[in-house]
């Protein structure tokens, strides 16, 4: 549910960015906030995987297959994911999503 501004912003956003084909990569730029962090003080395992989720989202929004999947009742599917944490993330840290 904390994701929802991020949403908001991304369809605002992903208006006035420049079009992508289905086949591009979206390069979407993040940043780390308070809400996003564990006891740790580093982003949350969990929340990465949400932040994946924006960016495929943006993915679909600029290249025009978030409309189509709409209007016809779709809706995607992840069937799987794995991922390997290399570095964290710290308070205010800003980083970038590359979807395909």
């Amino acid at each position: 549910m904390n994701l929802v501004f991020r949403v908001i912003w991304l369809f605002f956003r992903s208006r006035f960015r420049s079009r992508l084909a289905a086949e591009d990569t979206a390069i979407t730029p993040f940043r780390v906030w308070p809400t996003d962090l564990d006891g740790l003080g580093h982003m949350n395992n969990g929340k990465y995987l949400s932040i994946m989720d924006l960016g495929r989202m943006d993915l679909m929004l600029r290249s025009g297959i978030w409309p189509r999947l709409k209007r016809n009742g779709w809706y995607p599917v992840l069937a799987g994911q794995t991922i390997a944490y290399f570095r964290s993330l710290n308070p205010w840290q800003s980083f970038q999503i590359h979807t395909r």
